[in-house]
């Protein structure tokens, strides 16, 4: 929150901000947080890496101390940021400039949970690989940057537009569940609303009657400006309920369109070509994780605004009921083949943790 322009930390949101940083720090996984945080992947590391938890703004690029008070030791914070994926003591890992590594910024995710960062190294003949390596040290595992990149590139290119409309109708009738369930909610929040008012405009007469007095005004002032805050905290959470299921920006209209896309996405790479910054951009912009496996290579795409709004504002966690992820996986066998086709699978849940018993889609 704000008060006299400056920065007022909401004190729930701080403690998960403070456990975050705490248990990443002892070697938590980025996955098991996130659940049990409810915190999207997609803010995780941008949540990390936000100085304004020690006191400071950014600006420009560069970083100015702010007004607000620090809710995070900078000692903590100094030491989180030594260690954040392509770091090496706070400074981008010199071997991992050297190749346009096309999904950094913690979009590979590890069989294991934790994401993947980029690394370098050089083998017999003094010959340069790169790689993407589990940030879990216990764990270690790496996969070939250029190999993994072409995957799921040539993935993305050659997805047939059949089954596009079936799921799509299993997008809307996840939205139209969603609405059913929240429609006993926005009926008591209304009548919630009208009892507000109504206590309202009785505050509103007492005044006018002269009710008011020097020895009962604190009394009449807290129940008035309770009674604004509940009031105004109903109707946003109406606005929010109907906006989640009607905006053009809800999960679900993204989720549809970004399914839409897809048939397209072999002509978009194509004009892309060779240049690393338009792919980089192009994959920054359309998926959110990567997660490649002995069994299959699996990406889940950006199908929620308000997740990647969330990510760049670098609020502590998402607040929407009912996001919905769109993932499309393929086989190992597959990708050895000539024979490339994928699996859309529509998942949604209480957040992005959830992914249990949900009904997916084929493309054949």
């Amino acid at each position: 929150g704000k008060g006299n322009n400056i920065l007022v930390p909401d004190p729930a949101k701080a403690e998960i901000v403070r456990t975050l940083f705490a248990e990443y720090a002892t070697g938590a996984r980025p996955q098991e947080l996130c659940r049990r945080l409810k915190i999207p992947r997609a803010s995780f590391w941008v949540i990390l890496r936000n100085p304004v938890y020690i006191g400071r703004i950014r600006y420009g690029g560069r970083q100015f101390p702010g007004k607000h008070q620090p809710i995070l030791d900078p000692d903590l914070w100094n030491r989180i940021q030594a260690r954040l994926p392509g770091q090496v003591g706070g400074k981008p890992r010199p071997g991992a400039q050297k190749y346009g590594y096309l999904m950094a910024g913690g979009m590979v995710e590890c069989a294991c949970g934790r994401t993947m960062s980029p690394g370098a190294g050089t083998g017999r003949g003094h010959r340069r690989y790169s790689y993407y390596v589990c940030t879990d040290p216990a764990c270690g595992k790496r996969v070939s940057a250029p190999q993994l990149e072409k995957q799921v590139l040539d993935l993305l290119s050659t997805l047939p537009p059949a089954d596009i409309e079936k799921t799509i109708r299993k997008i809307r009738a996840t939205r139209d569940k969603a609405r059913a369930k929240s429609t006993p909610e926005l009926h008591r929040l209304a009548m919630r609303q009208k009892e507000l008012e109504a206590d309202l405009a009785k505050i509103d007469r007492a005044f006018l009657d002269g009710k008011w007095t020097m020895e009962n005004k604190d009394y009449w002032n807290e129940r008035l400006a309770t009674g604004r805050h509940e009031l105004a905290t109903c109707i946003a959470r109406q606005s929010y309920l109907v906006e989640q299921q009607e905006s053009p920006l809800s999960p679900y209209a993204v989720a549809e369109d970004r399914v839409r896309e897809l048939p397209n996405m072999g002509a978009l790479i194509k004009r892309i070509g060779s240049d690393t910054d338009g792919l980089r951009r192009f994959l920054a912009s359309y998926l959110l994780a990567v997660r490649p496996t002995p069994e299959a290579l699996t990406l889940e795409l950006v199908t929620s605004q308000s997740v990647r709004l969330s990510a760049q504002a670098g609020y502590p966690f998402e607040t929407a009921e009912n996001l919905i992820s769109v993932m499309v996986t393929q086989k190992v066998s597959d990708l050895q083949s000539e024979r490339r086709h994928g699996t859309i699978i529509v998942r949604a849940g209480e957040n992005h943790g959830t992914r249990d018993d949900l009904p997916e889609l084929r493309m054949q």
